[in-house]
Protein backbone atom coordinates (compact mmCIF):
# COMPACT_ATOMS: atom_id res chain seq x y z
CA UNK A 1 0.00 0.00 0.00
CA UNK A 2 3.10 2.38 1.01
CA UNK A 3 6.32 2.45 0.38
CA UNK A 4 8.97 3.72 3.30
CA UNK A 5 9.35 7.05 3.88
CA UNK A 6 5.99 7.80 2.46
CA UNK A 7 4.43 10.70 4.11
CA UNK A 8 0.71 9.67 4.64
CA UNK A 9 -2.44 11.61 5.80
CA UNK A 10 -4.96 9.60 7.17
CA UNK A 11 -8.08 9.69 10.12
CA UNK A 12 -6.62 8.78 13.63
CA UNK A 13 -8.41 7.34 16.43
CA UNK A 14 -5.51 7.57 18.33
CA UNK A 15 -6.35 11.59 19.12
CA UNK A 16 -6.75 11.53 22.89
CA UNK A 17 -7.97 15.13 24.43
CA UNK A 18 -9.89 15.68 27.84
CA UNK A 19 -9.64 11.58 28.21
CA UNK A 20 -11.98 11.10 25.24
CA UNK A 21 -10.88 9.79 21.71
CA UNK A 22 -11.88 11.44 18.94
CA UNK A 23 -11.14 11.43 15.00
CA UNK A 24 -8.92 14.01 13.70
CA UNK A 25 -6.97 13.84 9.92
CA UNK A 26 -3.30 13.59 11.25
CA UNK A 27 -0.11 13.27 8.78
CA UNK A 28 2.47 9.95 9.53
CA UNK A 29 5.58 8.87 8.16
CA UNK A 30 5.28 5.07 7.17
CA UNK A 31 8.29 3.33 8.32
CA UNK A 32 8.33 -0.35 7.67
CA UNK A 33 6.47 -2.88 5.35
CA UNK A 34 6.60 -5.60 7.83
CA UNK A 35 4.29 -5.34 10.29
CA UNK A 36 3.07 -1.78 9.29
CA UNK A 37 4.54 1.28 11.14
CA UNK A 38 3.83 4.68 11.13
CA UNK A 39 5.09 7.48 13.20
CA UNK A 40 3.01 10.40 13.68
CA UNK A 41 3.84 14.00 12.33
CA UNK A 42 2.91 16.33 15.38
CA UNK A 43 2.63 20.02 15.04
CA UNK A 44 5.09 20.75 17.98
CA UNK A 45 8.14 18.58 19.33
CA UNK A 46 6.16 18.11 22.74
CA UNK A 47 6.77 13.94 21.87
CA UNK A 48 9.95 12.55 23.39
CA UNK A 49 12.43 11.67 20.25
CA UNK A 50 11.13 14.07 18.12
CA UNK A 51 12.49 14.37 14.75
CA UNK A 52 12.30 18.37 13.00
CA UNK A 53 11.26 18.62 9.26
CA UNK A 54 10.67 21.80 7.80
CA UNK A 55 9.54 22.91 4.92
CA UNK A 56 12.57 22.98 2.62
CA UNK A 57 12.37 19.08 3.53
CA UNK A 58 8.63 18.31 2.79
CA UNK A 59 6.73 21.41 1.54
CA UNK A 60 3.65 19.50 1.36
CA UNK A 61 2.71 19.44 5.42
CA UNK A 62 0.69 22.68 6.61
CA UNK A 63 3.34 23.87 8.97
CA UNK A 64 6.49 25.52 8.66
CA UNK A 65 7.95 23.61 11.29
CA UNK A 66 6.73 19.91 11.76
CA UNK A 67 8.08 16.99 13.92
CA UNK A 68 8.01 12.92 14.14
CA UNK A 69 6.80 11.42 17.14
CA UNK A 70 9.99 8.76 16.87
CA UNK A 71 9.09 7.32 20.47
CA UNK A 72 5.78 6.28 20.08
CA UNK A 73 5.42 3.94 16.69
CA UNK A 74 2.23 2.80 15.60
CA UNK A 75 1.20 -0.76 13.81
CA UNK A 76 -1.65 -0.07 11.72
CA UNK A 77 -2.93 -2.63 9.25
CA UNK A 78 -3.33 -1.88 5.92
CA UNK A 79 -7.60 -2.92 6.56
CA UNK A 80 -7.64 -0.31 9.38
CA UNK A 81 -5.48 2.50 7.45
CA UNK A 82 -8.08 1.93 4.36
CA UNK A 83 -11.06 2.66 6.59
CA UNK A 84 -9.48 5.59 7.85
CA UNK A 85 -9.13 6.76 4.26
CA UNK A 86 -5.44 6.89 3.97
CA UNK A 87 -3.62 8.61 1.55
CA UNK A 88 -0.15 9.52 0.22
CA UNK A 89 1.00 12.94 -0.06
CA UNK A 90 4.19 12.51 -0.85
CA UNK A 91 7.50 10.86 -0.16
CA UNK A 92 10.39 12.42 2.28
CA UNK A 93 14.05 12.76 -0.18
CA UNK A 94 16.74 10.52 0.75
CA UNK A 95 18.32 13.23 2.44
CA UNK A 96 15.58 13.51 5.12
CA UNK A 97 15.74 9.63 5.45
CA UNK A 98 19.06 9.28 6.14
CA UNK A 99 19.26 12.11 8.69
CA UNK A 100 15.93 9.89 9.96
CA UNK A 101 17.32 6.77 10.05
CA UNK A 102 20.47 8.31 12.12
CA UNK A 103 17.85 9.81 14.73
CA UNK A 104 15.75 6.41 15.37
CA UNK A 105 19.09 4.73 15.51
CA UNK A 106 19.47 6.74 18.66
CA UNK A 107 15.56 7.27 19.66
CA UNK A 108 15.54 6.44 23.76
CA UNK A 109 11.98 5.88 23.63
CA UNK A 110 11.81 2.83 21.31
CA UNK A 111 12.55 -1.02 22.69
CA UNK A 112 15.46 -2.20 21.08
CA UNK A 113 13.29 -4.57 18.89
CA UNK A 114 11.51 -1.68 17.73
CA UNK A 115 14.77 0.24 16.86
CA UNK A 116 16.02 -2.47 15.29
CA UNK A 117 12.98 -2.98 12.94
CA UNK A 118 12.67 0.60 11.59
CA UNK A 119 16.34 0.87 10.78
CA UNK A 120 16.49 -2.20 9.15
CA UNK A 121 13.59 -1.14 7.40
CA UNK A 122 14.49 3.00 6.32
CA UNK A 123 18.02 1.33 5.54
CA UNK A 124 16.60 -1.24 3.15
CA UNK A 125 14.77 1.52 1.18
CA UNK A 126 17.77 3.27 0.77
CA UNK A 127 19.62 0.63 -0.30
CA UNK A 128 22.09 -0.05 2.48
CA UNK A 129 23.38 -3.64 2.39
CA UNK A 130 21.78 -5.62 5.42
Amino acid sequence: MFRVGDVVWMLSRRVVAGGKEYQKGKYHVFVCASPRVYFFINSEAKFCDSFEITHADFPDLPNERSFVGCGNPLKIPDTEARRCHARCIGRLPKSVLYDLLDHVARADGLTEDERDLICDAIAAELGYEQ
